[in-house]
């Protein structure tokens, strides 16, 4: 779980969905980054190499030098990443997990 104060929440949230709808970075349009991962994300649940997110539970933090479960790159010590409550070795990269994330309540929205 994320926690923060619901003014700073909303704030964030807010200027992340307009930085994403003017940088195409939502993967609405199928353009930029996260579209890129969202697909990526779907090619490793259809061949089994990563697992649907069973909720959206999570740690933001800094200091784990790991590799990603999304994309199979390391996060360094010195990034912020996600890390899933409750699943073994399920950190991220913040837009990884985001994608991850994504997807995963797509996935079960479909089930």
């Amino acid at each position: 779980m994320n926690w923060s104060h619901l003014p700073c929440y909303s704030i964030w949230r807010e200027e992340s969905q307009t930085y994403e709808r003017v940088n195409g970075a939502d993967g609405s349009d199928g353009t930029g980054y996260l579209a890129d991962l969202r697909q990526t994300v779907r090619n490793r649940f259809a061949n089994g190499t990563l697992l649907a997110l069973p909720h959206d539970r999570s740690w933001t933090g800094r200091g784990v030098s790991d590799i990603c479960a999304v994309c199979s790159k390391p996060i360094f010590a010195a990034e912020s990443s996600q890390e899933v409550i409750g699943a073994p070795r399920a950190h991220a990269h913040l837009v990884c997990y985001r994608a991850w994330l994504l997807e995963s309540i797509a996935s079960r929205a479909v089930r």
